[in-house]
């Protein structure tokens, strides 16, 4: 933050020292590179002073907490785990990829429950067997999905009984040897 203030600062001073008669400038554009370059610096720099100073969005329930567990008896740890495992258990949640009406309803959760915690995880579950079918993925246990692994089944054995077959054939060079004839 200081070193941001103290560029811009800076930058100020400059765009403050510019002649505007020298920066060339024509219908609101400014046609000396130099004196664009400077007022885009002092532009930039002021936008990365207002966003440093912009208060932090994040939602109480996601900083963690100042807890010290090695100080904890174990009644105590666990109390805290099991009043803090909610909150814990939505941030994990919303790491992952999830569509914008699902994200937007679990960040609006400012005090989750277990039954918070289900209904996203039942919503999750269905909006990712949508696009499980629609890229052709069928649904653990359904008759399709046993078709499909008693034939990836048959599959790998036919690989393995090839593999095995030739094992234990004897290649030419082997044949010729033992007839007596070498090649």
């Amino acid at each position: 933050m200081a070193r941001t203030t103290a560029r811009l600062r800076d930058q100020i001073a400059a765009l403050a020292a510019l002649q505007y008669e020298h920066a060339q400038i024509l219908d609101g554009r400014v046609m000396n590179p130099a004196a664009a370059a400077v007022i885009m610096q002092a532009v930039q720099a002021h936008v990365r002073a207002l966003a440093a100073c912009l208060p932090r969005t994040t939602p109480a329930r996601v900083q963690p907490a100042d807890v010290d567990p090695v100080a904890m008896t174990d009644a105590e740890l666990y109390a805290y785990y099991k009043r803090t495992a909610p909150a814990e258990d939505l941030r994990f949640f919303l790491r992952g990829r999830l569509s914008d009406a699902l994200r937007r309803r679990a960040e609006a959760i400012t005090k989750p429950t277990a039954r918070d915690l289900i209904s996203l995880r039942e919503a999750w579950r269905i909006e990712r067997q949508a696009h499980d079918r629609a890229a052709g993925i069928p649904a653990i246990g359904t008759a399709e999905w046993h078709r499909q692994c008693a034939s990836q089944a048959s599959a790998d054995a036919d690989v393995l009984a090839v593999d095995a077959d030739a094992e234990h054939r004897p290649t030419a060079d082997a044949q010729a040897e033992t007839c007596g004839v070498s090649s």
